[in-house]
């Protein structure tokens, strides 16, 4: 959760990072703050959105940030959530080619819909906190990583569970599978 660790541009972290595949863009917001655990977008990452919205109005946009818009319904891990998440809604809301919005920092699954845009947390290459937990608590499920079929226009969920094949503190070589991967040309994600 630390601002230092996310990989955005050095010179401004608050300037998104813009992917393109395709049709597809891929716009990477910092939701990171320093020494907080809590997520808020900068007032001028929120601004760049927009323009970048703008300029990619003809493309299939998903927007990425680590911290959760929506309730997770887990009190410890809501009060963590993007502080801001209205100003993101306010700012999306005049875009009708936003697909999805991803984000990690729950290490669970769920899936929140609002004004036909998907909203998906993920689930962690290492583990799993208990959904709808008052306190902290982790999960029994094991370690997954989830990926996305962007071929027809939706966001398809694919879930794969190591847990069969990995113990639980053995999530490297998740993360190595994960970075051996790639992109073919119809968008699918194929390990290398």
């Amino acid at each position: 959760d630390d601002v230092a660790h996310f990989p955005f541009h050095e010179s401004d972290p608050n300037q998104p990072t813009v992917v393109e595949i395709g049709d597809w863009c891929i716009i990477l917001l910092n939701s990171a703050q320093p020494k907080r655990i809590d997520g808020k977008i900068a007032a001028a990452g929120l601004e760049q959105l927009t323009e970048l919205l703008k300029q990619y109005h003809d493309r299939h946009i998903i927007i990425a940030c680590h911290h959760h818009p929506f309730a997770m319904q887990s009190t410890w891990i809501d009060q963590h959530k993007l502080k801001n998440s209205s100003d993101l809604l306010e700012t999306i809301q005049p875009f009708s080619n936003i697909k999805a919005i991803l984000c990690g920092h729950v290490h669970q699954d769920s899936v929140n819909t609002w004004q036909n845009v998907v909203f998906l947390s993920t689930p962690s290459t290492c583990i799993q906190f208990k959904p709808q937990s008052e306190k902290f608590a982790l999960d029994e499920e094991q370690v997954a990583l989830k990926f996305w079929d962007m071929t027809k226009l939706l966001i398809t969920n694919h879930i794969v569970d190591f847990s069969q094949n990995l113990d639980r503190n053995d999530y490297h070589l998740a993360q190595k599978l994960y970075m051996m991967s790639t992109l073919d040309g119809e968008n699918h994600l194929r390990f290398l």
